[in-house]
């Protein structure tokens, strides 16, 4: 990647990049198509049909994590069980969901233990694509990086 320096310290900076959107979808054909419209848009994409799977690739990766969004019906974890073990690895990532529920008691848990948006099933693709372009967080800097460009 390039750099730029800070003419007053000689300090490198480096441009702005999105992290990476990690999406949590039992089903392969949604994730596919979300993968695919999230990628289109220029933003780098991990995607699991595993919760427990995510979660440990989350462990390892989430200081370049933008956003996290998953699916509030996932195979052997439930949805706030996935939403706290999030939290607990990142408290400040922004986290959304995606729920085929009708049950507004679902939803209303989910954004009361930290979600920050939910999307309804079937999925309007453009619509949560637009929406993480706008949440989607930078990759957390490295000790010496500056996220702000120099003032002149």
């Amino acid at each position: 990647m390039d750099s730029l320096h800070c003419p007053e310290q000689n300090t490198p900076l480096r441009p702005h990049t999105p992290g990476t959107v990690l999406v949590v979808d039992a089903e392969p054909l949604l994730l596919g198509i979300l993968e695919s419209s999230l990628t289109k848009a220029g933003l780098p994409t991990k995607t699991f049909t595993n919760p427990l799977a995510a979660l440990e690739w989350y462990r390892s990766n989430h200081h370049g994590v933008g956003l996290v969004v998953f699916d509030d019906n996932l195979p052997a974890l439930a949805a706030h069980e996935f939403l706290s073990n999030c939290l607990s690895i990142s408290p400040t990532k922004k986290i959304a969901a995606l729920s085929s529920s009708n049950d507004p008691s679902i939803i209303a848990e989910l954004l009361e233990q930290g979600a920050v948006s939910y999307f309804a099933k079937p999925l309007d693709y453009e619509s949560v694509t637009l929406w993480a372009l706008q949440e989607c967080e930078p990759q957390d800097l490295e000790p010496g990086e500056y996220r702000d460009y120099p003032k002149t």
